[in-house]
């Protein structure tokens, strides 16, 4: 996205002024009469001035004003009486309203009221031209509405270089209102518009509801590089507690549609500095009926809050507030959302709920940026949905260094249905394009009042790496989600949680994903859920360069649980000795409860993990069939755990554990209950287990296991002893190493 470039200033026009028109009648027409002057300066050649003399209500009789076909400035700030308002009123009476119509280049509209046209109250039909300190739809003590029939303003198509506000000043300083029409507040269909600085939908003072019919701003029918707000920063520093508000952003709220919709092939239009849906403090609600903004089949869009040499969010734009969704992407692809507030105040402080989610992106979008490296992220937080929402067939979204559930390197700000949810089914999933995944990276996801992260429905080919999940900003305390980390459901698959990029933080042992502090498990995968891959992640962990180190920040209901229904999950891997910084293996530790549960789960592979100090056991397994836990190249450690080391029940056909420490267990090392066709250990080279020091038996077993086969381990030194089967019937083998 680009800086566009505004039109000439009017000095510069004033300069090449052939005539002065006065306006010294309050008349509908006649000598002095604004309809006269327009009509005088329509007949002179060059660039004029009309000027008022007199204050006032202008009423428009049956007879529509004249166009104006040159360029002319109309200056109501010359009127007796002016200060900062409009003292000038100009009541069209239901007819049409002012037109800046061909020939009317580099015209200026400067400090009227213009109410109650017939269709808009400013049409803009030439290039170059601006209307500032004016207010449309309100008389000029910025609250009495009296509505233009259409929108306050509409930009024609072919009309280019328009500029809607002016503010030369390097703090906030309202130019045009432009609220209670019946209509868009301003309607866009040309090319290179700025719109600066203006109060769209609020009274004078930005606090007091004077909603248009509309939307607050509506870009459609193909039109480019318009630029809603502006760079400015105004000395805007969020991220070191200094705020100040935008000084070209424009305030956009309690429209009776979305505040800024875009839409029909409109194209490289930038929103930047904008508080839409707040007061003017931008930190509490006024909202829009609709959307904060929706871009609705309209490609390559965007809504900018700093650039990438500057600091975090220094012309953010804040969308909080809205009845809707703070931004609704529909249909459309290459949206770009850097560096904004969603859901929560400009002071990064107050939750200023939208409605809906913060962002939810729907139908066939494809390739939506929303954040990047720092400091483009956002702050997804605060809504009465989920932070990011993405569903139907979106493929190729990025969410990157976002805050989802608290604000920007602080505290919890919680979404009340969750952090992040993903149902999408996208089906230009391609496993070898990384433009094709789904992904959550490099993000905050804690304080949510939901789970953290949600793969539910059809979900496919996403991923969440590099990124913590209930924890603070420097992944060393809880921001717990108050339901789970991360859900895996439905009939979600080809999900990724983990990577090969350390996390957001330094010192973290070389681990991706951070998955800590959640009020539920740290990783629940459940109902038809199938191909999910859990790697190089820690669950119950913080930084730090090695596990005893690290700190602890446990997931209160358990480590991991996978669920009945679900198939071909898999936890850890294999490490690849031709890449040596590539790795694997998960660490499961420190969680209340249980390390990892499976319940009634097929074809599940645990390979390389390390699952230690639980309050629980470290492995449950309740009737998982064709289960694999362990191999010679890698092996699981499991440690220390208050209760068993690993606790099998139920039918396990064709479930092995091989190749696996289980030692120093708080219980017996391994407990078999009526565990059936389960195989521990082997006869191959490094299938043998090592089931040592644990405080009870190192294999205790009870109960009708047919078909279980124990053999080639190797079991000592376990108090009171080795091996217990004297309960246990229908065992095939029992040999110990």
């Amino acid at each position: 996205m680009r800086r566009l470039a505004c039109p000439e200033r009017l000095e510069s026009r004033i300069a090449l002024v052939a005539d002065v028109f006065t306006v010294s009648s309050l008349a509908d027409s006649g000598a002095g009469s604004l309809r006269q002057a327009i009509l005088d300066a329509n007949a002179s050649a060059g660039f004029d001035v009309v000027e008022f003399t007199v204050a006032g209500v202008i009423r428009v009789g049956a007879t529509p004003l004249p166009a104006i076909t040159e360029g002319i400035a109309l200056l109501g700030d010359t009127a007796p009486g002016y200060t900062t308002a409009p003292v000038v009123r100009i009541d069209f009476q239901n007819t049409p309203g002012l037109t800046l119509a061909a020939g009317s280049a580099f015209s200026t509209v400067r400090s009227l009221s213009l109410v109650d046209a017939a269709g808009a109250g400013i049409t803009v039909a030439d290039h170059s031209t601006s209307v500032s300190g004016s207010y449309v739809g309100v008389w000029g003590n910025g609250i009495t509405v009296e509505p233009n029939r259409g929108a306050g303003i509409v930009v024609e198509k072919g009309a280019s270089g328009t500029r809607l506000g002016i503010n030369l000043a390097t703090t906030f300083q309202a130019s045009n209102v432009i609220s209670g029409n019946l209509g868009n507040g301003i309607t866009i269909l040309g090319d290179k518009t700025t719109v600066v600085a203006n109060l769209i939908g609020t009274d004078a003072g930005g606090t007091i509801p004077l909603g248009n019919g509309g939307h607050g701003i509506w870009i459609t029918d193909g039109a480019a590089d318009n630029l809603i707000g502006g760079e400015a920063t105004g000395g805007n520093d969020p991220t070191d507690s200094y705020f100040v508000r935008p000084p070209e952003g424009n305030l956009i709220s309690a429209n009776r549609g979305c505040g800024v919709r875009i839409e029909s092939g409109a194209t490289r239009n930038q929103l930047s500095g904008n508080f839409i849906g707040t007061t003017a403090s931008g930190n509490a609600p006024l909202g829009n009926l609709k959307d904060g903004v929706a871009i609705v089949n309209a490609d390559g869009n965007g809504l900018l809050g700093t650039t990438a040499i500057q600091d975090p969010f220094v012309f953010y734009n804040v969308v909080s507030g809205n009845v809707g969704n703070g931004l609704r992407v529909t249909n459309s692809d290459h949206t770009i959302v850097h560096a904004g507030f969603f859901g929560i105040g400009a002071n990064n402080a107050t939750r200023v709920p939208n409605g809906g989610s913060g962002m939810l992106v729907t139908g066939d979008s494809q390739r939506i940026e929303a954040g990047g490296e720092i400091p483009l992220g956002n702050v997804m937080s605060g809504n009465s949905r989920y932070g990011i929402e993405v569903c139907d067939t979106a493929g190729g979204l990025v969410s990157f260094n976002n805050f989802v559930g608290q604000v920007a390197f602080g505290g919890a700000a919680a979404n009340a249905a969750g952090g992040i949810r993903i149902t999408s089914s996208n089906p230009g999933f391609d496993p070898n394009d990384s433009n094709t995944w789904n992904r959550i990276r490099t993000s905050l996801i804690g304080g949510n009042w939901g789970n953290g992260v949600e793969f539910l429905g059809n979900a496919r080919g996403a991923e969440l790496t590099d990124t913590a999940v209930g924890t603070n900003y420097d992944i060393k305390t809880a921001l717990p989600n108050f339901g789970h980390g991360i859900v895996v459901g439905g009939k979600a698959s080809q999900i990724a949680i983990g990577g090969f990029q350390p996390s957001i933080q330094k010192g973290d042992g070389g681990f991706s994903v951070h998955v800590g502090g959640n009020k539920g498990y740290g990783i629940l995968i459940q109902e038809s859920a199938h191909d999910t891959f859990v790697f190089n992640t820690r669950v119950g962990l913080g930084v730090g360069s090695i596990m005893q180190t690290a700190y602890k920040i446990p997931n209160a209901a358990g480590g991991i649980f996978v669920g009945p229904g679900t198939s071909r999950i898999t936890i850890g891997g294999v490490p690849d000795a031709t890449k040596p910084l590539i790795r694997y293996a998960d660490e499961i530790v420190g969680n209340n409860g249980n390390g990892l549960t499976v319940v009634s789960s097929q074809s599940l592979v645990l390979l390389g993990c390390t699952i230690s100090g639980n309050t629980g056991s470290g492995v449950v397994l309740n009737g998982v069939s064709n289960a694999t836990l362990g191999s010679a190249v890698a092996n699981n450690i499991i440690a220390r755990n208050k209760a068993f080391g690993l606790l099998a029940t139920g039918n396990l056909t064709g479930t092995t554990v091989q190749a696996s420490a289980i030692v120093q267990n708080g219980s017996s090392g391994v407990r078999l209950v009526a565990a059936r066709g389960i195989t521990l250990g082997g006869g191959g080279l490094g299938q043998a287990n090592l089931i040592t020091g644990n405080k009870l038996w190192g294999l205790f077993a009870s109960g009708w296991c047919k078909g279980a086969t124990i053999s080639g381990n190797q079991i000592t030194n376990n108090t009171p002893g080795n091996v217990n089967t004297k309960g246990a019937t229908g065992l095939q083998t029992v040999t110990v190493v």
